[in-house]
């Protein structure tokens, strides 16, 4: 965990330009950011972690930036996913109430993504599991296309189309598969296995074993002639027919040992140490990176969201969410109206006690 003093956010050159800052304008948005989008082919919301420091971009194009995400717990709106290159998804942070709400851009395979339900490789026989994350590959209408890279058992990518409706922003859990109880117990020892839809069938995929396992554990179905009937279960579900001569029998209640990597630690949150005032806000308040009216406005703050007040000056105050949701970009702050957050200065230049 990255941990910063909230008064290191303030820059120094910030002193002698809100000595020239313009005083506020009295126009404020009474109305949520964002909605719901009826034009949109793909719109996802959900509180996902997001990884620290990815940034929300100003457009979808460029290097202009509005803020970055912290590591922590955020509401997410995915307004939009995209069509074309570069592939940035439009994105809105907060919930409605309770955070900082940032509209913006992002790189589309930052995105959490996970499937809802298993995903059709092919269709009816080779799947990537409900549940499993999966990485943005594009999009078509309202057709996405996912894919899912596994180092062990398998090392290979599993790639899917499916509509939005099949994705989440967060974990979530699928019913368990059923596991077939009187089945035979195959192994794969081969590098490679084509499997087919249909005994003696054209092969419709290869699995690629992974070099840091031996062996694949498979459920035989059935036999045909030199072919039988496989079922495996983990991230991705297998349910075809490959040749007798490409497989291992087991004995009766045996198994094979298989190496499954283990989840990778999280990129990390920053914390920030308190150091201002800390008032709850009652309505939507325009958020800006500059202390000036003439300022684009990049968010707001929503109603009833605990905000640090870091600094005063000219009408204008730095804050932050005070459950970090975003933070500025590393060499800005955000800026609101002094008097929305319920401060009125009584002098040119006043600082947060």
């Amino acid at each position: 965990m990255r941990t910063i003093p909230a008064a290191s956010v303030v820059s120094l050159f910030v002193v002698s330009v809100l000595a020239q800052a313009a005083q506020p304008t009295q126009s404020s948005s009474g109305h949520p950011l964002v909605s719901a989008n009826p034009t949109s082919e793909c719109q996802l919301t959900g509180a996902p972690a997001m990884p620290l420091d990815v940034i929300i971009f100003t457009h979808d194009k460029g290097d202009a930036k509005n803020a970055r995400f912290t590591g922590m717990t955020t509401g997410l709106t995915v307004v939009d996913l995209p069509e074309t290159m570069p592939r940035r998804a439009h994105v809105v942070s907060g919930t409605g109430r309770g955070g900082f709400a940032i509209d913006g851009w992002v790189n589309a395979e930052t995105l959490p993504l996970y499937a809802t339900t298993n995903l059709p490789v092919v269709a009816g026989h080779v799947w990537i599991s409900g549940s499993q994350r999966v990485e943005f590959e594009g999009r078509q209408h309202n057709q996405v296309r996912v894919q899912r890279t596994t180092t062990s058992p398998f090392s290979q990518s599993f790639s899917a189309s499916t509509t939005c409706n099949n994705l989440s922003l967060v974990p979530v859990t699928t019913p368990p598969q059923d596991i077939p109880k009187f089945a035979r117990g195959y192994s794969l020892d081969h590098n490679e296995l084509a499997i087919s839809n249909d005994p003696k069938g054209e092969s419709t995929f290869k699995l690629v074993r992974s070099t840091v396992t031996s062996s694949v554990f498979l459920y035989g179905m059935e036999k045909k002639d030199d072919w039988v009937h496989l079922r495996y279960f983990g991230v991705v579900g297998i349910d075809a027919w490959a040749k007798l001569s490409d497989v291992r029998l087991l004995p009766k209640g045996e198994r094979v040992d298989e190496y499954i990597p283990t989840n990778q630690a999280d990129s990390g949150r920053l914390r920030v140490v308190e150091s201002g005032r800390v008032v709850t806000v009652t309505e939507r308040v325009q958020v800006r990176l500059r202390p000036s009216p003439d300022a684009p406005v990049i968010g707001e703050i929503e109603p009833a969201t605990e905000t640090l007040v870091l600094d005063v000056a000219a009408g204008w105050a730095s804050v932050l969410p005070k459950g970090l949701n975003v933070a500025p970009p590393a060499d800005r702050q955000f800026w609101v109206e002094a008097r929305k957050v319920g401060i009125v200065s009584k002098n040119s230049r006043e600082s947060a006690p």
